[in-house]
């Protein structure tokens, strides 16, 4: 259920999110869920994604933090990072 969350913007669409009510809401309470459940990979996806849709908005400087996030923690936990 929460993968609903963050993952409308997985589906390659050229519009991540669109239709959503609220989805920087949704990313920064899907990403504060996963960092109370201690679920690191989740945690990275939503970073990741969350990432992909601030530079989709024009805030790619924004995003960067974002990608960092995710690419270290998949580097700490020894996955691939998702781009």
């Amino acid at each position: 259920m929460l993968q609903a969350r963050v993952g409308m913007a997985q589906s390659g669409r050229e519009q991540p999110m669109v239709g959503c009510d609220d989805p920087e809401k949704k990313f920064i309470e899907a990403i504060a869920i996963y960092e109370k459940l201690s679920q690191p990979y989740n945690l990275a996806r939503a970073y990741y994604y969350y990432a992909r849709w601030l530079k989709f908005r024009g805030l790619t400087e924004e995003s960067k933090n974002y990608y960092t996030k995710s690419r270290e923690i998949c580097e700490k936990i020894g996955v691939k990072f998702f781009r």
